[in-house]
């Protein structure tokens, strides 16, 4: 036996938890709570033509009173996000990944002296918020006035050497520019403000080429 009721206005359930049994669940009107905080669940039909067609759904965990969204945590197994129509999921900017930090100019710094390591004056300054797993990458134009030089890259955080010796090239002619490019990840990254820079060793002689640009660039992984 069914037993059917038909509300025309807000239902209020108060007391205990409401278990609702059935095939579906199918809000078909955009008619929001004044009052409350919960989730939110209703169907927005295009305008000034209301069309059922044309709308979209809702899902939101917001409070009424203070006129501001809460968090929505939605769980399961394997959860996944279907575009049955072929349409495309949209995520904010910044969501699973943000640039919080680059350097990208011509250089002309030439390192001080051979076989010890040196801070360039490639860097930038950036700030980690929520994720503590980091990107670096950069792409750099090295030249020396020695044949026969090699030049190591290294890349640092906060004024020390963290990786030496990432990439390394050679220079068989002197002033023939050689690029340089490669990438780090920092999984455990501490959160705040902090500088990334370029570390470079030399065995005799070399320098960024001052007529193309060098760049490093600093990403934080957020999903």
């Amino acid at each position: 036996m069914h037993h059917v009721e038909t509300h025309n206005g807000p239902v209020v359930h108060t007391g205990g938890y409401l278990h609702v049994q059935g095939a579906a669940f199918n809000p078909v009107e955009t008619v929001q709570p004044k009052l409350g905080t919960g989730i939110e669940m209703f169907y927005v039909r295009d305008e000034p033509v209301p069309s059922a067609a044309n709308g979209y759904g809702v899902l939101q965990a917001y409070s009424r009173e203070t006129m501001t969204y809460r968090d929505l945590v939605i769980s399961g197994k394997d959860v996944r996000i279907q575009n049955p129509g072929g349409g495309r999921t949209i995520l904010p900017a910044g969501t699973a990944q943000a640039l919080v930090g680059n350097w990208y100019t011509a250089s002309g710094w030439v390192i001080p002296s051979a076989n010890q390591w040196y801070e360039s004056e490639v860097r930038a300054n950036y700030t980690i918020a929520s994720s503590p797993l980091v990107r670096f990458e950069f792409c750099l134009t090295l030249n020396t006035t020695i044949a026969g030089t090699v030049i190591y890259v290294g890349l640092g955080i906060d004024g020390v050497l963290t990786w030496a010796s990432i990439c390394v090239t050679g220079f068989p002619t002197a002033g023939l520019p050689q690029v340089v490019s490669g990438f780090m990840y920092h999984q455990g990254h501490p959160l705040g403000i902090h500088r990334a820079s370029i570390w470079l060793y030399t065995s005799g002689g070399g320098r960024f080429d001052a007529g193309a640009s060098s760049g490093l660039w600093i990403t934080e992984q957020r999903a």
